[in-house]
């Protein structure tokens, strides 16, 4: 994870997943957000799957309007 996480830009970073998606859980979500640049955010989305804007879009959309109002 870490190689992949090493190639991200240096602007801080949203990164959102759902807590229904079997892939990432809250522990390793911790180690991805600890990873990018300053000022990065994650946050698991309740109830939302791998399709975030389709399961969750008010969530995931208020979610980004808040990042990008920091």
């Amino acid at each position: 994870m870490a190689r992949v996480l090493d190639k991200l830009p240096p602007q801080p970073t949203l990164y959102l997943h759902g807590t229904e998606d079997p892939v990432v859980d809250e522990a390793t979500l911790a180690e991805i957000v600890a990873m990018p640049p300053p000022g990065s955010d994650g946050a698991m989305i309740e109830g939302a799957g791998h399709f975030l804007l389709t399961g969750k879009p008010e969530e995931v959309n208020r979610r980004i309007l808040a990042f990008l109002a920091r």
